[in-house]
């Protein structure tokens, strides 16, 4: 019995007799199984059980073919094999789709034909005993158990079991185990392979078939070498050749070989076996397949290679190949499985799904997962951005190495892109298609398809999301910063500039393909805000850490100098609609004002609407196909408040009719955050077995991918509350009610964590890596390392998710860099020197020197005062000068007062780089500390050098934000006594200063309520005699030594375990201290204990 399990055996017969009430599967955790037989699921259960390796797809069609009283749906496809026809437009328009790409039904090898003394078996012919199938979701086999007696009574049992290799994309393999039951005799068996095959045609339909007629494969040749046959096809337009090769054995018996001749244009080979078969004696039929195509290899090598694979699958047998498949199956369960307790129907319906993703993921680079996956014909095989969204973060947080490829299609893809967006007049950057194979956009329909840029956003949201995940940064610097940068680059010439100021997009569907062509899609603002902030984040990385790298990519795509600066000024005005009056985010500008559908007077019948109603009836009313806006909510979560969340699902839910199987993960999601626990299982049940239970009534024509990667999203960032925010996971998790427990892994950063959530606890542990640092429930900071557990309580409500008491941190510059005030000081020693000699050369005369004493009031005055050039006049006049103002435009030759600032930035630069400047280790430790525990860090500074300094010293990159001295005079900031560049510095890293730390090198000069709203004031120095007006720190901090994020978050929980009158009242007494390295404020003079904690 080594050729099919003894387990699949034993449940084989075990499943007699199944009551299946809402499914026709029995509730088993690892196989799915049909029994007995019903014609009426035959069409479903060609795609139930298809098997597949991310290359071959093949539907679970009956080897001997179909003779029943329903339909079958016979195919045979691989990933990314396609022919392309020519759209006809009756009426067409400039720029829309001309080709579609349809991904074909190729060489049928599924054909084994038995015949018992001239008596061919067939299931719809004499009598069948005992039937069952059974998909084993463990080992990745597909098993058919038949006992048949002929029209004459001759009885056989049949086992057959095929699978699709996983570790050679080429392989398939069959195999026919026949044992006669009740005579001695004759018996044939025939294994073929069939050329002459057509896709389904569904032109009505886009859910159900291809939208190509007819046969289109053309067969080159076909030809036989004793077990061995093999036919070369070709297709007429996309050019692709493509070899499908078989070798036969048999086992058991000893057998003759005949070759069969066929004269109809050669399309069908056939090998022919015969031998006396015994009663009781099992013979083993093995068929070794293979495709090869010219996508993979030379077209004189595919003949070649083909022969090789089959040969040398057949040399090691099928025992030795099934060892194999179970090998990567339990490598792939290791890290994919979810563990469901207390619901066996929901177990199977999970790993059921996670299942058929990993038989449809394409793994070379050069494919994708299709919507069917490789189950069937329905959408033509294209990709759609639900890839990205639906199904990559499983494989990301599971098997990363399976992400990559995924990644990589659309980088291999970016050329079309680029042509894409050409076609639309977008002259910089790259448009991605909502539906293809090969690149090209292939939906002839645009309100609902090319409309959908968001689509470019939603690619550089799982580039962002798989480097945050992995480190990997070799992938970004070769392939994902092209990516990102010329995503972004699109949205320049995509959006317009609004007379408010705002940066706003027109004229585009968001996810939801009820409403098409509006203005502001929330959606499609707020991904195109991430993809832009994004970009302009990974530039500045790049220009500190990679140079090189970014020259290369810079040129490879034609961008100019500056282009990141419009990035970054248009994500920081993005418009994002909101409605005041209902407190609510408008779908897009016009949603809120289109008459609500009535749905009271909709009947079931009518939907999906899409199949019933005109798209103009549809358009114009206030309905949604899917989850659009809620979907924002998901990825980019941190984005909107509890409150925000509630009103806009309350207010979308009704709205929404789930006619997209995209939807109900997404608000089971979000249900699951807000605390409608309820809701947000219901919505998983629907999202479990969406295929199993055929909810949709459709699968006969394909599974569907994107659904199934919802369910493990359901689960992991649904029940379990995952997300990743600043680079750092957060886990927020509950028990459904219906469970017991469930658990699953999470891969991240080179280390796995195991979480097993039970009913009032959850255990993390850490099953691989050294170590790894998460959130827990919103506060809770967890570190694990290697081979450790934690248990921790469930948490009993709901709020905001946040990583720490604080989220960001501003520093003012001087702290950053040793001696930047000597620097500065010398510049304007310097500058203002030259100035003299040369002015005192053109006046014939001498102007005394600038001093050192003179700096300090020059330094001041030019920073804080409202006139910024009044201390500049001062040291002019004492020497009799008096220059114009100038502007800042002016050059550092130009004799006005803004001319002499110019010479004087120069100046500072030039000193700067002779001095080699470098940040001292703690600077750079603790700014890297910061961010790999998810904080935001600005830096804020009145130099208008600030940007180039911390660029000059490879800082630059580390900070979310960097408000300067240009930004200052640009956007009309106000100066001390007032702190406008520390809330301008907050608002542009996305953080409130009530969850922002400010540090300042010195608070002379701000007003006392300078800092009033944010969370924590740190400063170095507070020199003695200040103004009881003037701001006072929280703490006082000198330097970095011995600083960590952990050493800030307690300063914070300490602070504001104290009224604010406390801490500033304690302030007051401690005037004379030092500093330890807790940052604690330690009185030295006052021999009390009136110090920190003594008022």
């Amino acid at each position: 019995f080594f050729f099919v399990d003894a387990l699949d055996l034993y449940v084989m017969s075990k499943r007699r007799e199944y009551d299946s009430g809402t499914t026709e599967y029995a509730p088993d955790e690892w196989y799915v199984i049909e029994k007995p037989y019903n014609p009426k699921s035959h069409a479903k259960n060609e795609a139930i059980f298809a098997i597949g390796n991310g290359y071959i797809g093949m539907r679970a069609s009956f080897e001997e073919g179909y003779g029943g009283p329903e339909k079958s749906i016979r195919g045979v496809f691989l990933n990314g094999f396609y022919e392309r026809h020519q759209i006809s437009y009756p009426e067409s328009a400039f720029g829309l789709a001309k080709y579609d790409d349809t991904m074909l039904n190729v060489t049928d090898c599924l054909p084994i034909h038995l015949k018992l003394e001239g008596e061919e078996f067939s299931m719809f012919r004499g009598t069948l005993l005992d039937y069952s199938r059974l998909l084993c979701l463990r080992s990745g086999k597909m098993s058919r158990s038949v006992a048949w007696r002929s029209p004459n009574g001759r009885e056989v049992q049949l086992i057959i079991t095929r699978m699709c290799s996983q570790t050679n994309k080429h392989l398939a393999v069959i195999n026919y185990a026949i044992t006669p039951l009740n005579f001695d005799g004759r018996v044939e068996i025939s294994s073929s392979l069939d050329g002459k095959v057509r896709n389904l045609s569904a032109a009505d339909d886009p859910r159900v078939g291809a939208s190509v007629k007819g046969q289109t494969l053309q067969t080159i040749w076909a030809k036989q070498d004793g077990t061995y046959a093999a036919l070369e096809q070709r297709t007429p337009t996309s050019g692709f050749f493509m070899v499908c090769a078989m070798e036969n054995s048999v086992e058991g018996a000893n057998v003759s070989v005949e070759e069969v001749e066929h004269t109809i244009f050669d399309e069908q080979k056939e090998v022919r076996f015969s031998f006396h078969g015994t009663k009781g004696n099992r013979v083993v039929l093995t068929k070794y397949i293979a495709y090869v195509t010219s996508r993979d290899y030379e077209r004189d090598e595919i003949n070649r290679h083909a022969r090789n694979v089959v040969t040398a699958a057949k040399a090691k047998g099928f025992a030795w190949l099934e060892a194999e498949q179970s090998n990567f199956y339990d490598a792939f369960w290791s890290k994919a499985d979810v563990e469901i307790r207390g619901s066996a129907h929901l177990q199977q319906g999970i790993r059921f799904n996670l299942f058929h993703l990993v038989q449809s993921m394409g793994r070379d680079g050069r494919t994708n997962i299709a919507a069917k996956g490789l189950t069937g014909e329905g959408y033509n095989g294209h990709y759609f951005w639900d890839a990205e969204v639906y199904v990559m973060p499983f494989f990301l947080y599971t098997n990363p190495s399976m992400a990559k490829p995924l990644l990589l299609h659309r980088f291999h893809t970016l050329g079309a892109a680029r042509r894409r967006a050409r076609d639309l007049d977008i002259c910089r950057g790259c448009l991605f298609p909502w539906r293809t194979i090969c690149g090209e956009e292939c939906s002839s329909f645009f309100p609902a398809g090319t409309a959908q840029v968001h689509i470019n956003a939603d690619i550089a949201y799982c580039f962002k999301s798989y480097i945050s995940a992995t480190n990997d940064v070799d992938f970004m610097v070769q392939y994902g910063a092209e990516v990102v940068f010329e995503t972004a680059r699109a949205w320049i010439e995509l959006g317009t500039w609004h007379m408010n100021g705002t940066f706003q997009i027109h004229g585009v569907t968001g996810p939801d393909e009820y409403t098409a062509i509006v203005d502001n899609n929330f959606y499609t603002n707020i991904m195109a805000q991430m993809n832009l902030q994004y970009a302009h984040e990974l530039y500045r990385i790049l220009d500190t850490e990679h140079a090189e790298e970014l020259q290369r990519i810079k040129t490879t795509i034609g961008m100019q100098d500056g282009e990141e600066a419009e990035w970054e000024r248009a994500f920081q005005k993005m418009y994002l609609p909101h409605d005041k009056a209902s407190n609510i985010h408008p779908q897009d500008d016009s949603f809120l004002k289109k008459k609500a559908w009535d749905f009271e007077n909709t009947p079931n019948t009518k939907y999906p609407l899409l199949m019933h109603f005109h798209p103009m009836i549809i358009y114009k009313h206030r309905v949604c196909k899917q989850a659009d806006l809620i979907l924002a909510h998901y990825l980019l979560g941190d984005k909107f408040t509890l409150k925000e969340k509630k009103a806009d699902f309350d207010f979308y839910e009704p709205l929404t009719t789930h006619d997209s199987s995209l939807s109900t993960s997404i608000f089971s999601i979000v249900a699951s955050e807000i605390g409608y626990h309820t809701k947000a299982y219901e919505y998983f049940l629907n999202t479990a077995r969406m295929d199993l239970d055929d909810v949709n009534r459709n699968v006969a024509y394909g599974i569907h991918t994107a659904c199934m990667g919802g369910t493990w999203l359901c689960v992991v960032a649904g029940f379990a509350g995952m997300r990743l925010y600043n680079k750092t996971l957060h886990f927020d998790p509950y028990l459904p009610t219906d469970w017991d427990s469930y658990m699953f892994r999470v891969t991240f950063k080179n280390a796995c964590l195991k979480v097993e959530v039970q009913e009032k606890t959850v255990t993390y542990t850490l099953v691989e890596g050294p170590s790894l640092r998460f959130i827990h429930s919103e506060t809770t900071r967890v570190s694990l390392k290697a081979h450790k557990a934690v248990t921790l309580q469930l948490k009993d409500k709901f709020t905001d998710i946040a990583t720490l008491e604080f989220d960001g941190i501003i520093f003012d510059m001087d702290l950053l860099m040793p001696n930047v005030d000597a620097y500065h000081m010398a510049a304007w020693v310097a500058t203002l020197n030259e100035f003299l000699l040369l002015r005192g050369t053109q006046d014939n005369t001498t102007y005394a020197p600038v001093t050192e004493e003179e700096y300090l009031p020059l330094k001041h005055t030019w920073v804080y005062g409202a006139d910024r050039h009044a201390g500049l006049r001062a040291f002019l006049a004492r020497r009799g000068l008096d220059l114009p103002c100038g502007v800042s435009t002016d050059p550092p030759t130009e004799q006005t007062l803004a001319g002499l600032g110019s010479a004087k930035r120069a100046k500072f630069r030039e000193i700067v780089s002779s001095a080699a400047v470098a940040p001292c280790n703690d600077t750079v430790n603790l700014l890297k500390d910061l961010a790999e525990e998810g904080i935001q860090v600005g830096c804020v500074s009145f130099s208008k050098n600030c940007l180039w300094l911390l660029e000059k010293v490879g800082l630059a990159h580390l900070f979310r934000s960097i408000v300067d001295g240009q930004k200052f005079a640009a956007l009309g900031l106000r100066g001390k006594p007032d702190a406008d560049l520390f809330y301008r510095c907050a608002e542009e890293m996305g953080t409130q200063p009530r969850r922002c730390v400010a540090w300042v090198s010195d608070l002379t000069g701000y007003g006392a309520d300078a800092f009033t709203h944010f969370k924590l004031t740190v400063a170095a120095r507070w020199p003695e005699g200040c103004a009881l007006s003037q701001a006072e720190p929280d703490r006082l901090c000198t330097g970095f030594t011995a600083v960590t994020t952990g050493v800030i978050e307690e300063w914070v929980t300490e602070e504001h375990s104290r009224s604010g009158f406390q801490r500033k009242m304690s302030n007051r007494f401690e005037r004379s201290f030092s500093h330890d390295p807790t940052g604690r404020l330690t009185s030295t003079s006052t021999g009390s204990d009136q110090g920190q904690g003594g008022l």
